[in-house]
């Protein structure tokens, strides 16, 4: 079986920490009270790499969507029943598309499918997070899509 990327990373990471305190505790005899530091920094910085470093490498989040974002684009991976959104937050000022993972459903996958012709011709297509009442799970979000009128810019009169 071969190892991701990202395992490389996090084995070659464990194994520098491993090295680095084993070289610290034969070193610093004298100076305990700077193990004391060392020791919890070092074991703490691999704890958060380890955590990390998906968000690190670029891969789509698992957060929930913001309340209100645009549509860039989507993939559908009906095997392995995920979304791939990159949607841009419409509340955040700085405008950057995000890459979101969400649940499987047939109900949003004919909304995106729908949408995309529309999304195609630039007409922006904007969705909404909506707490689903009416599910047995109250952290269950839905979605709702709909299309921005395009509007023609009014003339001036003179």
């Amino acid at each position: 079986m071969f190892l991701l990327n990202y395992e490389f990373l996090i084995l070659g990471w464990v194994l520098l920490a491993i090295c680095s305190l084993l070289v610290l505790i034969h070193t610093v005899k004298k100076y305990k009270a700077l193990l004391l530091i060392f020791i919890p920094m070092v074991l703490f910085l691999t704890g958060a790499t380890y955590f990390s470093v998906n968000g690190l490498l670029g891969f789509p989040t698992i957060q929930s969507l913001p309340e209100k974002f645009l549509i860039k684009s989507h993939i559908i991976d009906e095997e392995n029943n995920i979304i791939y959104l990159w949607v841009i937050d419409i509340k955040n000022p700085d405008h950057k598309p995000r890459a979101h993972t969400i649940d499987f459903s047939m109900k949003l996958m004919k909304q995106l499918e729908e949408t995309k012709r529309k999304r195609d011709k630039g007409i922006p297509i904007i969705g909404e997070r909506k707490i689903n009442q009416t599910s047995e799970d109250p952290n269950e979000n839905t979605i709702r899509i709909y299309v921005f009128p395009h509007q023609e810019m009014m003339k001036k009169d003179g």
